[in-house]
């Protein structure tokens, strides 16, 4: 049967379920149970055909040899028989228990460590888990982390494996105060529905549900569900279902740990890389991305142009309406430019009021109409500051070219930085007759 797994978003009041992949199916895993304890089942034949096969050779020899009745050999025999057959089936019985104790909890960690993302991971541990103990149906919580656990608004995750939107919705919400006990006491425990809880089509007469909680360095960090019907053993072994829990927990802590590590990485390069005011590129990120697009345009014998913005009259914002009105200015010219340059294009803040914008395979006649199309979208509307007053908002800019007007970095800079105030006096001049 597919078995889809999803996604619960459960939040006080409001749960939400989406896909997160198509089926459980798709997900392969190289363990499965006979993989596992098939040298116990073999163990088992052998030692089954060796004391029967004894039995039998015994009951001749009884018969022929000591000269019994047949009422006395048989009674012989069915109390070797009762001894034997008891004997081997409860040794076999606990040694496949110690086998699945020690084989299943590394076979977890084996198959979750294939996984490339914490996605994957949960999806593979819901697959061994369904292969391993056979149940029917399974959901794996994995709380957020917080800095107080206890925060109501505290949001997690929830995978299913194997049940409808409903039928989840219903076990997460009426199993809630029973996993919170199994991720306090970190042992697993069965969940017993009071009364008219859980109708009889959610929880069945003869199914069986637990929450065996997911433990990591003696911490729980979520909860294992399985459903299954209740002559499954497997399920009924609590200290089965607490070592695959801890096993589970060794496994998604390291990758949300990865996860965690991942994104600080980002949030730490993304710092590097942009500018603490307007939220754009920074001087650094302008250069590093300058000097790889010259080295394409130039390998690839394409034209490269940059475009030096800078905001005129800053000054005299600053000293009618403060500082504070300047910034405000310089994130909303910061934000019109990104909105409106192309999307192949590198908006940046140089520093103070200049902002730049590199144009990847542009020459300069192109430059040039990006330029006024720019300027006119900063232009376009004023800038209302927060204590009420409205600011007229103007930029000029210059632009150079590669190949056209310079060779390298430093001259399409200083050409750019020309140009851009030319353009200015030309204004001004213009302005003042």
């Amino acid at each position: 049967m597919a078995t889809e797994i999803r996604s619960i978003r459960a939040t006080p009041g409001n749960i939400a379920f989406y896909d997160i992949t198509d089926e459980v199916q798709n997900t392969h895993i190289s363990v499965t149970p006979a993989e596992l304890i098939e040298e116990i089942y073999r163990l088992r034949r052998l030692t089954r055909f060796g004391a029967y096969a004894s039995n039998i050779v015994i009951l001749f020899l009884m018969f022929f040899l000591m000269d019994l009745t047949v009422l006395q050999v048989g009674l012989l025999q069915a109390i070797y028989w009762s001894v034997t057959v008891v004997s081997v089936e409860l040794s076999f019985v606990h040694g496949f228990r110690l086998g699945k104790h020690d084989t299943y909890p590394g076979a977890v960690v084996t198959e979750v460590g294939k996984a490339d993302h914490l996605n994957d991971a949960v999806r593979r541990s819901l697959k061994v888990v369904h292969d391993l103990l056979r149940v029917d149906a399974s959901f794996l919580v994995l709380p957020q982390d917080s800095a107080d656990q206890n925060d109501a608004n505290n949001t997690s995750d929830v995978f299913c494996s194997g049940m409808s939107h409903l039928i989840g919705e219903c076990l997460l919400q009426a199993g809630a105060p029973a996993m919170q006990t199994a991720m306090q006491t970190r042992e697993p425990l069965p969940f017993n529905p009071d009364g008219a809880a859980l109708p009889e089509k959610i929880l069945g007469a003869k199914e069986r549900l637990v929450f065996v909680p997911i433990v990591a360095l003696q911490e729980s960090i979520g909860v294992l569900a399985v459903l299954g019907k209740k002559s499954n053993a497997d399920i009924r072994d609590r200290k089965l279902l607490y070592d695959i829990g801890s096993a589970l927990g060794l496994s998604l802590q390291n990758f949300r740990q990865k996860d965690k590590l991942y994104e600080q990485k980002e949030e730490l390069h993304a710092m590097t890389i942009t500018d603490d005011l307007t939220g754009i590129y920074n001087r650094r990120y302008f250069f590093h991305q300058l000097e790889r697009e010259l080295a394409a345009a130039q390998r690839y014998e394409r034209p490269l142009s940059i475009i030096m913005f800078d905001l005129d009259d800053f000054k005299e914002i600053n000293d009618n309406f403060g500082h504070t009105a300047g910034d405000e200015a310089l994130c909303t010219i910061a934000q019109r430019l990104a909105r409106h340059a192309r999307s192949t294009d590198i908006v940046a803040r140089l520093g103070g009021d200049e902002f730049v914008v590199i144009l990847p395979q542009t020459d300069e006649r192109d430059a040039a109409d990006v330029v006024r199309r720019l300027e006119q979208a900063v232009s376009q509307d004023p800038l209302d500051l927060a204590n009420g007053a409205s600011v007229s908002l103007s930029i000029s800019g210059g632009f150079c070219s590669y190949p056209d007007d310079a060779a390298d970095i430093d001259e399409l800079v200083r050409q750019a930085d020309a140009g851009m105030y030319a353009n200015k006096a030309a204004r001004k001049s213009a302005a003042r007759r």
